[in-house]
């Protein structure tokens, strides 16, 4: 990407950098540039996927944000007692204590819905680049197999295993997810492995759904290179 100061001579070195990192920080539509490099690739289906990468980016900041206002108001109404309504201490207190438990589930539940849509948009783009007419049966299969197919089909692509691994680590978080919603999971084992959704298990999903979709644009790229 190039940058340019006030008299238009293009930012290099740590000034680019640094620009750089402050659109990632500052302007939504450049969030997911942090985690995704399309190269040259102008094909709309990465750009598409870029942007709803940015949008879930914006929304788990923005979630996140909206959680720490509420816990220190939570934190400072135990301090003070502002909660308190006479004659109704206890009643107060319950209500309270309620709020906490809910605090737990919102930054939970936004943590797994961030990492479930980060699939979907994956799958969305690798259901876009099956674009073959015989494509139409492997559109409809799950998103694992829709990168396998890809993988066969450009065999210059690059770090294929580590696509498959990211692939398989962002479908297994989207499964998770789901079955520990409808508490098929024992409590116990919520909070291990692939049942823990917290900041890092989104910052990973970030960074593996963007390293993957940067290797398909650079095979796409690579694939239709002269076409048009």
């Amino acid at each position: 990407m190039l940058l340019y100061d006030e008299n238009f001579q293009p930012l290099e070195g740590e000034e680019l950098q640094q620009a750089l990192e402050d659109l990632w920080e500052n302007d939504p539509a450049s969030f997911a540039d942090a985690y995704i490099d399309l190269g040259h690739s102008e094909h709309i289906e990465f750009l598409t996927f870029a942007d709803r990468l940015s949008a879930l980016i914006w929304l788990h900041r923005t979630v996140n944000a909206g959680v720490v206002k509420t816990t220190t108001s939570h934190a400072d109404s135990w301090r003070t007692g502002n909660h308190r309504v006479a004659g109704w201490s206890g009643e107060s207190d319950d209500n309270l204590r309620e709020e906490g438990r809910l605090l737990g589930d919102m930054s939970t539940i936004s943590a797994g819905a961030v990492i479930a849509a980060c699939a979907a948009a994956l799958e969305s783009l690798a259901t876009s680049l099956l674009d073959r007419d015989s494509d139409s049966p492997l559109r409809k299969r799950g998103l694992q197999v829709k990168i396998a197919a890809l993988i066969e089909r450009w065999p210059h692509l690059l770090e294929p295993q580590m696509i498959r691994d990211s692939t398989q680590w962002i479908a297994e978080r989207r499964n998770a997810f789901a079955h520990s919603l409808l508490d098929e999971v024992e409590p116990w084992n919520r909070s291990r492995g692939p049942w823990t959704f917290d900041d890092d298990a989104v910052e990973e999903a970030f960074t593996r759904v963007g390293e993957v979709a940067s290797c398909l644009a650079v095979a796409w790229t690579a694939d239709h290179r002269g076409e048009g």
